[in-house]
């Protein structure tokens, strides 16, 4: 019986379980939204960085476009066909410009024959990201657009086979003695940079969640457990609901051993009626707690009681043949008649018991257990009531008290 009820709290347990979880999910969600949103703008914002580095860039180069347009217009790269120690210092330069600012990579380029072709990178020499002088790469459309437009242009977060996932700013390069084009500074941001920026926000989002994840398990729980008290226990008397019997009933008649004794008595309060037109429905409550709690107080925990219906109780005694079931019932009746309820204004609320017992037979099922301890409990009430019977094929009337 235990078994079966454990096994029942497990599986509203587990469904409520995966319903916080549900839950959290589906409250979670604008949160996540937001999170999207919010690296979305800070890759526009990274992308806008980089732009904006490389206009810069761009400008200061045009500043000495003469030394600079020489270097990008060289017809080869080889030793002595540009100045040397011009380039060095603007590694040099754009070394500095990298280290002292949060982007990835700075270089500029030229733009030939459908290819890019490196002038200037700020990786250190012996790096292995860093571009010579005249090495190339494949272009991009945001390349050319910038190009073509000879406007700055920003992109999205791509990934780049080689480079990685990055988000990059071109900015053209303009001789402004004619009007030339020479060619592209390009500033990239990591999205490693990205996601630093994000990372307070990632672990706002894991505490939101665990946070609200343990809100709702509060919550569900405290509806499991009163829809389990609903489900299990009558709120009037603290007995099982007849629901709830009746299925540890069919669960408890399962696991019997052949041989093994069980009884069942169906309880009634004789006169209830008359306690609840004389001194209201509240009195009748307050009886039947009593009744309920004299029971409790007389049975074994391996026994079942319920309230069946109205003032009907019932036991189940695993284990307990007619006779024993009889003796703990005539208990139970002598114990209330002797020690009756008190209304909340201390009148006394005095009642007995009807009470018929069945024993169960081999193969006998619960509802024919119950309609012979029903049959039982009406001959107790037709025979002089306050009496308990003990169902057998010649019925003696037994006091309650005897």
């Amino acid at each position: 019986m235990r078994a079966f009820r454990w096994t029942r709290n497990i599986g509203y347990r587990v469904r409520y379980f995966l319903v916080s979880a549900v839950l959290t999910l589906v409250l979670q969600i604008p949160i996540f939204v937001y999170y999207q949103d919010t690296f979305r703008i800070a890759t526009v914002r990274d992308g806008g960085s980089a732009m904006n580095m490389a206009i810069t860039i761009a400008r200061f180069l045009e500043e000495d476009i003469e030394n600079y347009r020489a270097l990008s217009d060289s017809a080869s790269f080889a030793p002595g066909d540009y100045d040397e120690a011009y380039y060095q210092r603007m590694l040099a330069a754009f070394r500095h410009l990298k280290d002292s600012s949060e982007a990835s990579f700075v270089f500029t380029e030229r733009l030939r024959d459908g290819r890019a072709e490196y002038i200037l990178d700020g990786e250190p020499e012996d790096s292995a990201d860093f571009s010579p002088l005249g090495s190339s790469d494949s272009v991009v459309p945001l390349e050319l657009e910038a190009a073509q437009m000879r406007q700055p242009r920003a992109g999205e977060l791509e990934r780049d086979p080689k480079w990685g996932m990055f988000v990059t700013g071109y900015a053209p390069i303009v001789d402004p003695r004619d009007d030339t084009l020479v060619g592209l500074v390009g500033v990239d941001y990591s999205a490693e940079h990205v996601m630093r920026l994000l990372d307070k926000l990632r672990l706002l989002i894991y505490i939101t969640s665990a946070v609200l994840f343990a809100l709702i398990m509060v919550v569900m729980n405290t509806f499991i457990h009163r829809r389990l008290m609903a489900y299990g226990a009558d709120h009037v008397t603290g007995l099982l609901t007849k629901r709830s019997f009746d299925d540890q009933l069919d669960a408890a008649l399962r696991d019997l051993q052949e041989e093994e004794a069980s009884s069942l008595a169906m309880i009634d309060l004789d006169n209830f009626k008359e306690i609840n037109d004389l001194f209201g429905h509240v009195s009748g409550d307050t009886a039947l707690l009593h009744a309920g709690r004299t029971i409790r107080q007389h049975i074994r925990k391996t026994d079942l009681a319920a309230r069946y219906g109205g003032d009907e109780l019932l036991i189940f005694f695993r284990g307990a043949s007619g006779a024993q079931a009889q003796a703990i019932c005539r208990r139970i009746a002598a114990m209330i008649e002797k020690n009756p309820a008190q209304a909340d204004d201390g009148r006394v609320l005095s009642y007995t018991l009807s009470i018929g017992i069945a024993e169960r037979t081999p193969g006998m099922g619960a509802r024919a257990l119950v309609a012979q301890a029903d049959a039982a409990m009406y001959r107790a009430k037709n025979n002089g009531k306050n009496q308990v019977w003990l169902d057998s094929p010649a019925p003696k009337r037994q006091p309650a008290g005897a």
